[in-house]
């Protein structure tokens, strides 16, 4: 992400010949981005008069608008196979919008911005959500209710960053203060702090 001019660019060049392969400007700085390397693809929200948040294949340069995401925070996320991206919204909300169906639904979950979100390793579907508030919580991309809403008693922190561990039976979350804790979510409808 180079910054000039007041905008952003994203610059898709080869470790190995330097070549560059792509460039895409944005008309205003980039508040949240998300890669997968896998799947070529770069999800970036911007912060331009449109406020959007898009889609981009970084192998084609074609680029899609995510719907209803004007209202978008820095926290954006893809599915491991790049189905699913997930932008969380400044109200609370998580837009998850399908790549396959090109459909997105809004997921109401918290009352203060989304922080961070993180889909679970391999071909699962399930989503983890943080608020400003320390607070969290479990979905999958396709079901109608969230799995459920937790936090640590001691803890009301922002949280910074989210990752599930590989076999998808923790969750990490980094906070400034607090630093990491883990969630076992082993059972995703009764998440609980780890011993581990």
């Amino acid at each position: 992400n180079n910054v000039s001019g007041g905008g952003s660019k994203l610059t898709v060049r080869s470790i190995n010949t330097g070549t560059v392969s792509l460039t895409k400007s944005f008309g205003a700085f980039v508040k949240g981005a998300a890669f997968n390397t896998a799947e070529n693809l770069a999800v970036v929200g911007d912060q331009s008069p449109n406020n959007k948040v898009v889609v981009i294949n970084l192998a084609t340069g074609a680029s899609e608008e995510i719907p209803s995401t004007t209202d978008h925070s820095e926290a954006v996320a893809i599915s491991e196979n790049g189905r699913y991206v997930a932008v969380g919204l400044k109200n609370g909300s998580v837009v998850i919008y399908d790549r396959t169906t090109k459909t997105s639904r809004t997921v109401s979950l918290f009352t203060n911005e989304v922080k961070a979100l993180t889909w679970a390793q391999g071909e699962s579907d399930l989503l983890a959500a943080a608020d400003s508030n320390a607070k969290l919580a479990l979905l999958t991309a396709t079901g109608n209710k969230t799995l459920s809403s937790f936090e640590s008693k001691s803890d009301s922190d922002a949280t910074t960053s989210l990752h599930f561990s590989e076999n998808n039976l923790l969750l990490f979350r980094g906070a400034n203060a607090n630093g990491l804790m883990t969630f076992d979510v082993s059972d995703p409808a009764k998440p609980h702090v780890s011993n581990e």
